[in-house]
């Protein structure tokens, strides 16, 4: 062979070689690349999730507080009797449905910190290494092919899910995407062995081997990118293994980035909170339906029952609760409006003007118009008592003084000495009177509410000797075997209306 055939087959070669060598550094394929985004798509919904759960809790709680202020100054104000009771079982079952909300309240913002934390920082490594391949283009060169990875396909960017503006955070929960944040771990992010195109050189970035200075990355070990959603199998291969069992969390210090992304962002997802309900009747409706309002119902019917009658109580609640609580009715419209618009004291104001329950919704507003009911109940029972105390003492003063009258018409000591009630003393001028002995009177049983006179007889105020039984009534009167008698009940009358209308204010 001539030295120039020899030459045109050595270069023939090295020409062959070097296209060989050219020709292995492929694009990815949108079917490989375009998971990635989407993935990140899904985790920058998680803060907003999260912030529109917990906004939602705080809402749900602080309506639940201001309908149970509301419906406990309306009971203070103007409810009586059993429907008193009602009210106060419904004020206490919504203080333990904001008291629920609340505790959710507290569990749910320590996830949430952790999941805006962990998510946004993933997300940005992903864009990161996304907008990296994006922008490695140069004339015919690309690193994001499309589904076959032979031609650019970084015109689908943005609609994969890479480059999204952070979303901003209001009330609104938005849906966490299923087919990404699946029940073990990333479902999008399966197995894939067939990254590569197979088209001539494209992606620079994507030249690796283990010659040191000459290849981007060494392969050896199979390296990966993104905490192993990316894998560098072998020379000028990709692969990636499946991200969708990640197994359960045991220690946050020890797990990688992707662990915790994924097992923080399905707690978001996995949490309960719905959109806040903040109606009054819904409210109302949603303590009736969970229990909490049977609970507070029958806690308030025992207080008050004897506790041989206790195992009717639960019937009861649940009789209240189907009358005035019935969801295909309209009892609790009724009910809400009735409460809503009664007036109240503007506690705001001076003088006696008035507002509509409903008109007042501050928080601290409605306790101070609380107070101000149950302070004047107090001032009632405190000016009750003290009518009762002083009545009681003028009945004893006007009991000695009615007995003091007859025993001091005794002029005879020994008529005197023989009454229960009367006692023949000197006087301290020296002169001997029959004056009232309260202590000889006790001891004969003279009793408080009577004064015996002379002989035996009733006090001049008896208005019930001689009646016959027909015309013996009480209070005035009672009949004692075959005679009337005055009652006991008539020198204290006053005494027990007011002591029964201090009983009404203790009880309800």
């Amino acid at each position: 062979m001539s030295s120039t055939k020899v030459q045109a087959v050595l270069a023939l070669i090295f020409l062959q070689s070097v296209l060989t060598a050219d020709s292995t550094k492929h694009a990815m394929k949108k079917t490989y690349w375009e998971p990635i985004c989407k993935t990140a798509k899904a985790l920058r919904a998680i803060p907003q999730a999260a912030y529109g759960k917990l906004s939602s809790l705080i809402q749900e709680a602080t309506e639940a507080q201001r309908l149970s202020l509301q419906i406990s100054v309306y009971s203070a104000a103007h409810a009586e009797g059993g429907s008193q009771l009602e009210c106060q079982a419904a004020s206490t079952a919504l203080q333990k449905h904001a008291e629920t909300k609340q505790s959710a309240l507290a569990t749910l913002a320590k996830e949430a910190l952790q999941s805006a934390a962990t998510t946004a920082e993933l997300v940005g490594e992903i864009e990161g290494v996304m907008s990296m391949f994006k922008k490695t283009t140069h004339s015919t060169a690309f690193c994001l092919g499309n589904e076959a990875a032979t031609a650019n396909g970084a015109g689908d960017y943005t609609a994969a899910g890479c480059g999204g503006a952070t979303p901003e955070l209001t009330g609104t929960i938005p849906d966490i995407a299923a087919d990404v944040i699946g029940p073990n771990g990333f479902a999008n992010l399966g197995q894939d062995n067939s990254a590569m195109g197979a088209t001539d050189s494209k992606c620079p970035l994507l030249d690796t081997g283990s010659t040191a200075g000459t290849n981007v990355f060494d392969h050896t070990g199979n390296p990966t990118l993104l905490h192993g959603i990316i894998k560098i199998s072998g020379a000028n291969l990709l692969a990636r293994d499946s991200q969708a069992n990640l197994g359960q969390l045991q220690q946050r210090g020890a797990a990688s980035l992707l662990q915790l992304a994924y097992h923080d962002a399905k707690q978001i997802k996995d949490d309960p909170t719905t959109a806040a309900v903040t109606d009054p009747i819904q409210l109302l409706k949603t303590i009736a339906r969970d229990g909490k309002l049977k609970t507070a119902l029958e806690t308030e019917l025992k207080a008050l029952t004897e506790e041989s009658e206790h195992d009717k109580i639960p019937a009861k609640a649940n009789d209240i609760i189907n009358d005035k609580y019935k969801h295909d009715t309209n009892k609790l419209d009724e009910l809400w409006n009735n409460i809503k618009t009664k007036e109240v004291k503007d506690v705001t104001q001076t003088g006696s003007k008035t507002k509509q329950i409903q008109q007042i919704t501050d928080l601290a507003t409605l306790q101070a118009t609380l107070n101000y009911y149950i302070n004047s109940k107090d001032l009632k029972i405190t000016s009750m008592k003290e009518q009762i105390n002083k009545l009681k003492e003028n009945s004893g003063k006007s009991v000695e003084n009615a007995g003091e009258k007859i025993c001091n018409a005794i002029g005879d000591a020994t008529t005197c000495n023989s009454e229960k009630q009367c006692s023949y003393e000197t006087e301290t001028d020296g002169t001997k009177k029959c004056t009232y002995n309260a202590t000889k009177a006790a001891a004969n049983g003279v009793h408080a509410t009577q004064t015996q006179a002379v002989g035996g007889t009733e006090a001049t105020t008896d208005k019930c000797t001689g009646k016959p039984q027909g015309e013996c009534k009480y209070p005035e009167c009672k009949w004692e075997g075959t005679e009337c008698k005055n009652s006991s009940f008539q020198p204290n009358k006053k005494l027990a209306l007011i002591s029964s209308v201090l009983m009404d204010f203790l009880v309800y």
